[in-house]
Parts: C-alpha cells; structure tokens; sequence
C-alpha cells in the first residue's frame, strides 16, 4: 500500500468518526499541492461539506487536526486554503518505502534496518570533503582524470568515517553508514567502483543508497545540468534494472512513483521560494 493509499483510507476512517459516514475512495480527491502552498498531497473537501453540515474552511481544518492527531507516522502537519485541505506528509513514511523494498521471504527487511539505512545514508558522500573545489565546482561534465580523482571519494570516504567516528567496533549505525560511504556506487552488474563487485555482494543498504542516490541526482539541478522530470527519471530506472540497481529495488523505486512526484514537488517549489527571497 502506497503512501497515497493509506492516506485515503484514513480519510476514509476521519470521516467515519467525525461525521458518522462511511464513503467510497472515489470520493477522496487527492492531488499534488500546488508549489505556492506547503504540503506533498492535498485533500479536496468539497465534497464532504453536505456531511460536515459546514464551511469549506472549518471542515478542513476539522480533518487536519484529526489527521495530524490521530496519523502522526503519515500526516505531519496541514493549512487549509478554502476548500482543500494541503497535508505534508511524515517524514518516517520514507523509512516505510525503505521497508518495502525487500518485504519478500527471500530478502526481508525490518523496520529497524530500514532506520539505521535512514539515518545512515546522510554521510554516504562524506568523501567528497577530500576532493578538490577544482573538480567538485567545475561548472561542466569531468574529464576522465578528474574523474578517476572523483571516484576516490568512497574509499576516502572510510579513511575518514574511521577517523572522525571511531566508536565501538559493534555499532550497527557505524557498519551502515561505513558500508554506505564504501560501496553506494558499485552496480548490480558490477560495473562500478571501487572494487566492481557485484549482485548481493555488494550490502544491502548500498544498493538501496545506490537507488536513492542516483534518484537525487536525476531530479536535482547541478552545475552541469537541468533537472530531469519524474517520468523521465523513471525511465532511466526501467531500463538499468538488472545493469545499475537490483531489479527488486528498481521495481520499488518505480512502484513509489505517486509518492516521489509529491516530494520532487514539494522541494522544488521550496527551492524556487528559496531562490525567490
């Protein structure tokens, strides 16, 4: 069940106990929020006013605060606009998505793992710290030299993590995150690097750091490039299953599409506010 179809079941439930009505799903509107307001989906209320027995404005603000109260780990906050209702979806929900990834007998993932993948990710490219300004700010595509000293950011990466975060040789979250750093660009083909190993030799949270990585780099605008459009990003992950990503993890990605449409939204509409003020 994807983020959009748990939230349209507790929408469903919302309206249950605040109006005594049951409702069918065609008859929860959920759309991307527009860039001008804050929040990934937006509920359209119109539609429940007959029930409600009130104005647009307060029965949104009736089902934000019940959803805010009584779904924490899916509705984070909500604002009210006339007659829709922007929700700004959890955070935890995107540990969640990591928990999917590998929900089958043969893989299995817990949540636990999924949090330690989580917070581990943040220092995946810590090596880049080592890496001249020259070749991190050049304001064009690499040269294959520059592009041999860019891909000593992971193994540099370790040598620092081992450094500035000794810590106890049995921390879980230090084996993560030195796992990430380490191997987040091999290949499932094991055409990558350092070491170009491949399949399920390379560690799981790799490969899904791999996913996201790549994903973040798609959708984001660099130096070199334009940002890519959801579709397009998703077309890239199709045709690398199996070459790039493990195809179980590609299909998560693709499956996910609904939910990262909404937060490539969200954050690109705060960059251009960004870039406005």
């Amino acid at each position: 069940m994807n983020i959009e179809q748990k939230l349209t079941a507790t929408v469903i439930a919302a309206l249950n106990t605040l109006y005594g009505q049951e409702v069918p799903e065609k008859m929860v509107q959920l759309q991307k929020t527009k860039k001008e307001f804050e929040g990934h989906l937006t509920l359209v209320v119109f539609p429940f006013l007959k029930m409600s027995k009130k104005g647009p404005e307060q029965t949104a603000q009736e089902i934000g605060e019940y959803l805010k109260q009584n779904a924490p780990e899916l509705v984070s906050n909500y604002n009210a606009v006339k007659g829709f209702l922007n929700l700004t979806i959890a955070s935890d929900c995107w540990v969640e998505l990591l928990n999917s990834i590998h929900a089958d007998a043969e893989y299995g993932i817990t949540k636990e793992q999924a949090e330690y993948i989580y917070y581990a990710s943040s220092v995946h490219d810590i090596g880049k710290i080592a890496i001249p300004d020259a070749i991190m700010l050049k304001p064009g595509r690499l040269t294959p030299d520059e592009f041999e000293i860019m891909k000593t950011h992971t193994t540099e990466g370790k040598n620092i993590m081992k450094k500035v975060f000794p810590g106890p040789e049995n921390s879980t979250l230090l084996k993560y995150a030195e796992d990430i750093v380490l191997y987040h660009h091999e290949k499932w083909d094991g055409s990558g690097y350092p070491f170009g190993i491949s399949g399920t030799k390379i560690p799981l949270c790799a490969r899904i750091m791999t996913a996201a990585d790549v994903l973040d780099a798609l959708l984001s605008r660099r130096l070199y490039k334009e940002p890519m459009t959801v579709d397009q990003a998703m077309h890239i992950f199709r045709d690398l299953s199996g070459v790039q990503f493990e195809p179980c993890i590609s299909k998560a990605v693709l499956d996910s599409r609904t939910e990262i449409a909404s937060f490539d939204s969200y954050f690109k509409g705060e960059e251009e506010q960004n870039n406005l003020s």
